[in-house]
């Protein structure tokens, strides 16, 4: 039954090293593969935000373009992650 109320569960477990059957995916590559979804993700966000910086004026235009430097900042930091757990084959590649 729905009570309206929503909620969110996830299953964890960081006691051990999860690891699946050869071909399978692993708990790093499942951090990887969201840390990489929230890395475009936010770079679209912060485009948007960009734009609507034009659109207001005096502290609001500055407080959003501090915004958006902060979203870039902290996506910079994201995509600094993917580069340090980049599988082996992948880490000697340069970016396109």
């Amino acid at each position: 039954m729905h009570d309206g109320h929503h909620h969110h569960h996830h299953d964890h477990d960081h006691a051990h090293a999860h690891t699946h059957a050869p071909g399978g995916f692993t708990a790093e590559d499942e951090v990887r593969a969201l840390l990489n979804y929230m890395y475009e993700h936010n770079k679209s966000h912060a485009s948007e935000l960009d734009l609507m910086v034009d659109q207001l004026e005096g502290e609001a235009a500055e407080k959003l373009h501090e915004a958006v430097h902060l979203y870039e900042d902290a996506n910079d930091k994201l995509h600094e992650v993917l580069h340090l757990i980049a599988p082996a084959e992948e880490a000697g590649e340069e970016e396109a």
